[in-house]
């Protein structure tokens, strides 16, 4: 117990030691105002630089993402429009219709003929 005493009594003496005073300016209240709001706002704009730091590093690793994914949209997207003419000429093998005569619109699903250009008269 006396043990265990003697270990708190630096540490009591040290909780009761008065911190040191702070030392008073003695710059006039302007200058001292200046002072202040300089570095407040030194402040802000280092935290705003810090923002736009990890913002633009948050940027840079969405760009890297979409410059992955990219490639392979594009060749998702070539192999879904082969799929897609695949699958039209089969609609145009199926109905018996012919590329040169008939448009196919894969939005409706429907077949419709092929305008003809109307002859044209003979220059004089």
């Amino acid at each position: 117990m006396k043990l265990f005493l003697l270990l708190l009594l630096p540490m009591c003496a040290l909780a009761q030691a008065p911190a040191p005073p702070k030392p008073q300016s003695t710059l006039p209240d302007n200058v001292a105002l200046k002072i202040r709001t300089a570095q407040h706002s030194l402040d802000a704009t280092e935290s705003k630089i810090k923002d736009l730091q990890l913002q633009w590093a948050d940027l840079q690793s969405k760009m890297k993402d979409m410059q992955a994914q990219y490639p392979q949209l594009q060749t998702e997207d070539a192999t879904e429009k082969t799929s897609l003419n695949a699958a039209i000429d089969e609609a145009y093998k199926s109905e018996g219709k012919d590329r040169a005569a008939w448009d196919f619109n894969p939005e409706t699903l429907a077949f419709t003929a092929k305008s003809v250009p109307a002859p044209q008269e003979p220059k004089k």
